[in-house]
């Protein structure tokens, strides 16, 4: 019991605390395509998959797929956060979207493999070159 008294001295105590040190964030988040507005996302997509949606109407099932993967375009490829896509679509929540997005990813992996490239291509060909 002394050994435990002992280590209840303040000097062992500083010496094994953690010290806390300055440190900046740096992002190195890169966006693949920027300047992009979701309108010309949910254009394309519509082009792409064939399939005409509207992305601000709730509890439509037609318009899932098509919702999915333009949710999942700008997530990934554009850089929008969670909040940003709701404030887009408006009355959906953050858990949604990242629903969304998990559906959108597993339809693309299944039927729509190359859309990233094609989507890159389209902005490119749609976004002057400066």
């Amino acid at each position: 019991m002394q050994f435990v008294y002992k280590l209840h001295n303040m000097d062992i105590k500083e010496e094994t605390e953690f010290k806390s040190e300055p440190w900046n964030y740096k992002p190195n988040k890169s966006m693949l395509v920027s300047g992009f507005t979701p309108e010309q996302v949910f254009e394309f997509v519509a082009k792409y998959i064939g399939q005409e949606g509207i992305p601000y109407v709730k509890y439509n099932r037609q318009n899932l797929n098509y919702k999915a993967i333009c949710i999942i375009l700008m997530r990934s490829i554009c850089g929008f956060s969670l909040n940003d896509i709701c404030s887009i679509l408006g009355n959906v929540t953050a858990s949604n979207v990242w629903q969304l997005c998990e559906i959108g990813l597993n339809i693309i992996t299944k039927n729509y493999k190359n859309i990233v490239l094609d989507f890159i291509n389209y902005t490119r060909a749609v976004t002057p070159s400066t």
